[in-house]
């Protein structure tokens, strides 16, 4: 892709946009599918037994088939969509202390150059139900301390490095 995909750098041009991990600026192909989805199928997926509703429906589970083939996934169960990396790091924080694969004492190894958005999930985790949080270091290019990752995996239960 390049910046002449993004319809926003046309509007502003000199833009540099660096929020990815909350918003991603969208592709011209992207808006138009989107555009068309909204026009021509816009239903409730697998709620409905409707034509309408049947035909979002495909059209959600080929999404996901396609990105569980592109990833290298099994089955498109193993895919879950959602609105932005932000809400999936939440999610994932969230979901393995709800269903306690992330207990009070459990580490959580993170490395001093996460995003802010990767961050926050894991301390209020931390906060609330007792999860330790270990830093991994950086080196002194700014590149992940791999000996240091090395001296403190064994002991963390989630390696989240995005």
């Amino acid at each position: 892709m390049f910046r002449s995909d993004f319809p926003i750098f046309t509007t502003h041009p000199d833009l540099t946009y660096l929020d990815s991990a909350s918003t991603a600026q969208k592709p011209r192909y992207v808006i138009e599918a989107l555009d068309t989805y909204f026009r021509t199928n816009l239903a409730n997926i697998h709620r409905g037994a409707y034509d309408l509703s049947m035909e979002s429906s495909r059209l959600y589970d080929d999404a996901k088939e396609r990105a569980a083939k592109h990833l290298g996934g099994v089955s498109l169960h193993e895919i879950v969509f959602t609105y932005n990396a932000t809400y999936a790091a939440n999610l994932i924080a969230h979901s393995l202390v709800k269903t306690k694969l992330l207990e009070k004492g459990d580490t959580v190894l993170l490395s001093k150059m996460e995003h802010h958005a990767n961050i926050v999930p894991w301390q209020i985790v931390s906060e609330e139900h007792g999860v330790r949080i270990e830093w991994i270091d950086i080196d002194e290019d700014g590149t992940l301390d791999y000996d240091d990752l090395a001296a403190k995996l064994p002991n963390a239960k989630v390696l989240a490095l995005t």
